[in-house]
């Protein structure tokens, strides 16, 4: 009899690994077909969560995004609001590349250029003092590709000098492309690099 009860614990042993081994399978098995379905569930909501939620996280004033095509307001911004000066080589559509993204800023330094100043053309000239009127003129059609908007996002029709609250933002961006590009990464980044068309980068 005592030779018989170590094979019976040796048999409640195995019967326990196979027990727990076909608990862990159909575990794996079960959490495997519901981990799919819910993909499935969820690939169908995607395109419909990804537009409610960028039409939420939008500012108010920002101009609608059509189905995702978030160069597509360059196209409108050929027309220039009333009182912008000319601006060389074109509408502002001549800043978009040829891939359809903005060419490299200009480099936001001071530094000579062919014309006046920004400050000597141009009123209320504060982060870009020292540029060439032309470049400014440049930088500001760039601006309005990476963001995907026009000139009046920033300025005032007809008064492209008055205050505006989204031009002290502007400002804020343009100290803090200068400030990355001077330290870390030697001019490479520019608007487009986190707006990527649209008024309000992706990250946020």
């Amino acid at each position: 009899m005592t030779k018989e009860q170590p094979q019976t614990s040796s048999w409640k042993l195995k019967d326990l690994g196979y027990g727990l081994l076909g608990f862990a399978v159909g575990f794996f098995i079960s959490f495997s077909i519901t981990n799919a379905m819910q993909r499935d569930r969820m690939v169908g909501q995607a395109g419909t969560d990804v537009t409610a939620r960028q039409t939420r996280d939008r500012p108010p004033d920002h101009p609608p995004i059509d189905s995702g095509a978030t160069n597509q307001t360059t196209a409108e911004s050929g027309s220039l609001p009333p009182g912008h000066p000319p601006i060389p080589g074109g509408s502002p559509d001549s800043a978009m590349g040829s891939m359809g993204t903005p060419p490299p800023l200009p480099s936001l330094e001071p530094h000579a250029g062919p014309g006046p100043k920004a400050e000597d053309q141009f009123k209320d000239i504060q982060v870009l003092k020292g540029l060439p009127s032309v470049e400014v003129q440049q930088i500001m059609g760039i601006m309005t590709v990476s963001l995907g908007v026009k000139c009046d996002y920033c300025h005032v029709p007809g008064s492209f000098e008055s205050p505006h609250p989204k031009k002290e933002i502007a400002r804020t961006m343009i100290r803090m492309v200068k400030n990355i590009n001077k330290d870390f990464v030697g001019g490479k980044v520019n608007c487009y690099t986190c707006h990527r068309g649209s008024a309000r980068p992706a990250t946020q």
